[in-house]
């Protein structure tokens, strides 16, 4: 009797907590709904049984739930199919798709954009004149022209072996622009909810500290 009444408040507990999107989630939704008459008609069984019944229809209701708790498992996978989990703690940064869209490995594009923001990776562009001196581990003040007077440390934590044309500008007077340039990562100490995904910053390389 205990293990149909815990079969029982288990398939319960899948129907309130169903929830997916329309179309696709509509079959699965409709199935789990079409259990429930199912369910209580199970429920009604086992009350009669709680007033004293014999150990053949005691099995004969464990079986009926057990059924039951089956196929709501089927629906369960349905709907497992309609939602999207992130892989981690992360926040989101775009949704590229409108609702009612279907979304899945083989579509083009992303359902969502996340990013684990808690830590900050400053993609940096050195020029050929310096590119050499660039090594791991050395360290970088990075600054915000929105940001006055607010300074954030790095470390330099991988540097691509191979030189590139020049792509970003500053519109500084002294700038060059004919010139090739070293991509380098630096990852930044600490995060800032001011630092916004995409931000460009300035970068300052600190020769002779690591």
């Amino acid at each position: 009797m205990e293990r149909a009444r815990t079969s029982l408040k288990r398939i319960e507990g899948l129907l309130r907590s169903e929830a997916a999107p329309p179309q696709e989630a509509d079959d699965a939704r409709a199935l789990v709904k079409s259990l429930q008459a199912q369910v209580d008609a199970a429920q009604a069984r086992i009350d009669l049984l709680e007033a004293g019944a014999r150990k053949e229809d005691i099995r004969i209701a464990e079986t009926e739930v057990a059924a039951r708790q089956a196929q709501v498992a089927l629906a369960e996978v349905r709907l497992q199919r309609c939602r999207l989990k992130a892989p981690c703690a992360a926040k989101v940064l775009h949704v590229p798709v409108e609702p009612g869209e279907l979304a899945g490995p083989e579509m083009p594009r992303p359902a969502v954009v996340l990013s684990d923001t808690s830590k900050l990776r400053v993609r940096a562009y050195v020029e050929e004149l310096d590119a050499p001196r660039v090594e791991v581990g050395m360290r970088a003040r990075v600054t915000v022209d929105g940001l006055p007077g607010k300074v954030f440390i790095g470390k330099v934590q991988r540097i691509s072996p191979r030189m590139i044309r020049k792509t970003l500008f500053r519109d500084a007077p002294e700038e060059h622009y004919d010139v090739k340039t070293r991509e380098i990562w630096i990852d930044l100490e600490s995060a800032d909810d001011a630092l916004v995904v995409g931000l460009r910053v300035d970068v300052m390389l600190l020769r002779g500290e690591s």
